[in-house]
């Protein structure tokens, strides 16, 4: 079975939750500077969206990005993630 979901989108497969998004929030941190200094700037780029419960925290967002933003709500993460797939 095929089941098309939103993007981004939280779903649970047997007792374990995912989120996925496919905007490309780590490359737009990256090229405004924002872990400039940073020894890990993979561990703090996912750091903010985990900390902040956001699949896309970064706003408003890169002109590249097409964001509906009358769908902004759904950027909030609503359950506790096993597995985040960006």
């Amino acid at each position: 079975n095929i089941i098309f979901v939103s993007n981004p989108t939280e779903f649970n497969i047997n007792t374990v939750s995912f989120g996925i998004c496919s905007a490309d929030f780590i490359f737009n941190c990256c090229k405004i500077g924002l872990t400039k200094g940073i020894p890990d700037r993979l561990l703090a780029i996912m750091s903010h969206c985990i900390d902040q419960q956001h699949f896309y925290p970064l706003q408003p967002s890169s002109s590249a990005l097409r964001m509906d933003y009358t769908k902004y709500k759904h950027l909030h993460m609503v359950n506790k993630l096993d597995i985040f797939i960006m």
